[in-house]
């Protein structure tokens, strides 16, 4: 049924009134069990979809870029949490937790921003949990690809949607209805250059709206249609999205199948992890009507910025039910309102039935039109949302000094430093994490594919000290006499996350093992961790502070995480330091700025080492191959045998490598490890991970998947910059928050021997610089032996490598499509 103003009027009052008192009646949390919060995002700018004859249409009149939330937005978000966090204050606890919470977003920038304000808000850094003195902790969000988002886009996500919606809005009755709003869709067509239809004057209602908010005038002859009819042809489009039991089940019915199914979940105990606590949605005002609207509340207005639905799942005298509410800020407090046919308090069975038709089957969503796009939609909600179950190989490994392991055969490297009579400053050169191999019998990369021996052992790179120390010398050198960025283009980040505590990967008879030793959870970045990362970001801020200006745009940006909390957490911190909240970007005393980061579940740039099933294919078959398996065999042989008698661990490197950084994670947050682990750490587990990172770069196939990828997306990028095709053309930065594989697989493929974990917060930099009339790359690697980054450069060219040459010498390691199956 469509929307009638004057019909309803008075109807809506008589509503208003009875959930007020509701509301007066019903606050109590001391029975909740769960909740669910679905909100919308703060104040926006308006989008590009605004007429383009509009005065404002320009995006230079919107400094933060078209659609993002403005800082009167902001704080709206901060407030909502802040209003969550006093309802909730008890049942949530003070201290943040990653258990505690899923927050998911759609992924638009200006929900992941309200996510990000709205948490700011819930979960202030307080007690053992503040690391600066910005009292902002990073909790990372989630979100899915739109085409794949059934759950808060389903109108995008189901391709059965529009027809759905053109035969309603098609039908007889409703093109009769649509009549009233003749003359509307008349001065949308004379005024603009937009068609007159309800989805139009929805469109100009909400960028009319946004351009008021942000204080820019509107044109004269908009009075005549804003806000109304404009407000009400937009309500009468909620209607028409919600006219059929089909169109519900799309647009809301998904979402309120997954709020069911996880509150089944806490009811039966099934719950993953126990102690979950809250569902949060950053999502929009049509997610707010259509549930509204699914559940039988009649709505006569916008949802305004802000406004919020609770599902709360209580236990009252060993009854579950669920309670309802809804913010739209004419009270203080949410309004408490009920199903038709059921109390404010309705158990759960009895809810269950009363929207029981609204819950979608798979079959009711068509996504795409392939049958590949259909399997994408149909499992996209299967990815985990918060813990991130990662094989040992994703463990995140820390910065040790190598120390002497007499019993094991090291590297010759190792017992070189073992034996040498050197100071202290050759210690600290002899311990730096990488050096360039300069050797001419090498390949062009100084890595060669077969001879996996002489490169693991590292015997051709230290059969000189007197070099390696003169090659030292002449790194830092060059540092210093090329940190220049006046002739910078663009830059590429790639950096390593910060401290965090051990997975639940180290071994289980650990005295440590278990996750209550570790306040934030499992694998999650400490205080510590935090301010790494913040300081991070304050170096690159110190160091491009020209280049990228002082205030913050959408358009500078392009941050990219792996779909793991670490490094997203890690990504806000860096943020937080690159871009403080300065001049007219300050709008609260947190001088922050909530600035969304990216991710995608199947990353071959970043994770492509689990992305590509045929790499566990062409790694085993390194590892098996003779050479490798005598080499590891016999040079690891009482390593594995160690590992095997005192953990429940097998022997191989892949182990190695994730006990190397769970006794380092151990140490690094301050509990002692046991005593027979000084048998094997931090030696020789530190000489198998190094090993371990060999062979992942080992042949130019493994290469393509390990960095390749990402190396791909590099090139290409900085190519669309050199040809002026950049979109968004005023794009200075990409930023990739990930992990110490990823760095480490990046230098290899680069022709960088490595002798140490990438530590904490360390990174290599892409710097694309013009130079009388040039386009060429630097390459700069951070591992802190340095206060600034050390500068590297291909074998095969200079410091400044012209970029064409720059591609022909990393050509080979180039992949295509085919190289990732």
């Amino acid at each position: 049924m469509v929307y009638n103003q004057r019909i309803y009027k008075s109807i809506y009052k008589a509503f208003l009134s009875s959930l007020v008192s509701l509301a007066q009646s019903s606050y109590d949390t001391s029975t909740l069990q769960l909740a669910h919060v679905l909100f919308r995002h703060g104040n926006r700018n308006p989008t590009d979809g605004i007429y383009e004859s509009n005065p404002y249409y320009n995006e230079s009149y919107y400094s933060e870029g078209y659609g993002q939330l403005t800082n009167t937005g902001k704080l709206t978000e901060y407030n909502l949490g802040s209003e969550l966090r006093t309802r909730f204050s008890d049942f949530l606890t003070t201290s943040w937790h990653i258990d505690y919470l899923d927050v998911r977003s759609t992924n638009v920038n200006r929900t992941k921003m309200s996510a990000q304000a709205m948490l700011a808000g819930l979960y202030p850094a307080r007690g053992s949990q503040i690391w600066s003195s910005l009292y902002w902790l990073p909790i990372p969000y989630n979100y899915y690809p739109s085409a794949e988002d059934k759950e808060l886009l389903g109108q995008y996500a189901c391709s059965n949607y529009d027809t759905l919606y053109e035969s309603v809005v098609s039908s007889t009755e409703i093109t009769d209805y649509l009549t009233r709003y003749k003359k509307l869709f008349a001065f949308i067509t004379a005024y603009t250059e937009l068609t007159g239809s309800l989805k139009s004057a929805f469109s100009l209602y909400f960028g009319f709206a946004a351009q008021e908010d942000v204080g820019y005038d509107l044109e004269d002859w908009t009075s005549n249609i804003y806000p109304e009819p404009l407000l009400a042809a937009t309500v009468d489009l909620y209607y028409v999205y919600t006219n059929t039991t089909a169109l519900r089940k799309i647009v809301a019915g998904f979402l309120l199948k997954k709020i069911l199914s996880d509150t089944e979940a806490k009811i039966n105990g099934t719950i993953d992890p126990t102690n979950r606590k809250m569902f949060i949605y950053s999502a929009h005002e049509m997610n707010v009507a259509h549930m509204l609207l699914t559940l039988g509340v009649e709505i006569h207005m916008a949802p305004p910025y802000g406004s919020y639905v609770l599902f709360e799942l209580h236990l009252i005298d060993g009854v579950y039910g669920i309670k309802l509410f809804y913010q739209f800020y004419e009270d203080d407090d949410p309004v408490a309102f009920s199903l038709s046919g059921c109390d404010e308090f309705c158990p759960y069975d009895d809810f269950y039935s009363l929207v029981e038709d609204y819950i979608p089957t798979d079959d009711d969503c068509i996504c795409g039109d392939v049958a590949t796009n259909r399997h994408a939609c149909l499992t996209s909600f299967l990815f985990p949302s918060w813990r991130s179950k990662h094989c040992v190989f994703w463990s995140i490994i820390g910065f040790s000094t190598v120390s002497a392991f007499r019993d094991f055969p090291l590297s010759n490297f190792t017992q070189s430093f073992r034996n040498a009579e050197i100071d202290q400053h050759s210690i600290n050169l002899l311990c730096m994490p990488f050096i360039i191999d300069s050797n001419p019998n090498n390949e062009k990369y100084g890595i060669k594919d077969v001879q996996i021996s002489e490169k693991l052992t590292f015997a051709k790179m230290f059969s000189s000290r007197v070099v390696f120390v003169a090659f030292l010398i002449s790194v830092v050198s060059l540092a210093e006499s090329s940190y220049d960025t006046s002739t910078l283009q663009l830059a590429h980040v790639l950096f390593r996350h910060g401290n965090r505590n051990p997975t639940d990967g180290i071994y289980a008879d650990n005295p440590y093992y278990n996750e209550s030793y570790y306040p934030e959870g499992y694998g999650q970045l400490t205080n510590t961790g935090k301010l790494t990362e913040y300081n991070m970001g304050a170096e690159l801020r110190t160091r491009f502070d020209d280049f990228l200006t002082s205030s913050w745009n959408i358009n500078y940006l392009d941050i990219r995480s792996t779909n793991v909390n670490r490094t997203k957490m890690s990504a806000q911190a860096m943020l937080a330091a690159l871009y403080p909240a300065r001049g007219s970007q300050i709008w609260s005393s947190l001088y922050w700025l909530p600035i969304p980061y990216n991710y995608y579940s199947s990353d071959k740039e970043l994770q492509g080492t689990s992305a590509c099933s045929n790499f566990r294919t062409l790694y085993q078959e390194v590892l098996n191959s003779t050479e490798i398996s005598e080499y590891i065999s016999t040079r690891y042989k009482k390593l594995f045998a160690i590992m095997e008698a005192y953990t429940d661990e097998s022997g191989s490197l892949s182990a190695a490598f994730g006990m190397y950084f769970g006794f380092y994670a151990q140490e690094d947050v301050g509990y002692d490890l046991e005593d027979w682990t000084s048998l094997i750490y931090p030696d020789p587990l530190l000489s198998a991970t190094i090993d371990l990172y060999y062979v992942y770069t080992n042949t130019t196939a493994l290469r393509k998947i390990a960095a390749g990828f990402l190396l791909k997306k590099i090139l290409s990028d900085t190519e669309d910059k050199i040809n002026g095709t950049i979109d968004p053309s005023t794009r200075k930065m990409f930023i990739y928050s990930a992990h110490e594989l990823n760095v480490a697989n990046m230098l290899l493929t680069l022709g960088v021997e490595i002798h140490m974990a990438p530590p904490y917060g360390s990174y290599v930099l892409f710097e694309l610089h013009l130079i009388d009339g040039v386009y060429g790359i630097k390459l700069f690697y951070q591992f802190y032996e340095e206060d600034d980054p050390v500068a590297f450069s291909l074998s095969g060219c200079d410091e400044f490598c012209p970029y064409d040459d720059f591609y022909s010498l990393v050509e080979d390691y180039i992949p295509t499509d085919d190289d990732c199956t």
